[in-house]
């Protein structure tokens, strides 16, 4: 979960589906840190857990538009 104040509201979600660049910003902020410190707790190698941060991300990308917020 987040450490800090932001809030990644169904909103902002739907905003980021119809390309908004600012919320896929926000929500790549927002959990780029928690999702490193998760993989890195797991995996020893620094450059897999670069790769790893990263295709979380890639694959958020790829499957943003079929989102549904289920509450």
């Amino acid at each position: 979960m987040p450490s800090d104040d932001r809030v990644i509201t169904p909103q902002l979600i739907e905003e980021a589906q119809h390309g908004d660049t600012a919320a896929v910003s926000l929500i790549y902020q927002t959990y780029l840190t928690p999702i490193y410190r998760y993989i890195a707790y797991r995996v020893s190698s620094d450059f897999d857990v670069e790769d790893l941060t990263m295709e979380v991300f890639v694959q958020m990308m790829h499957y943003l538009p079929r989102y549904e917020y289920r509450g």
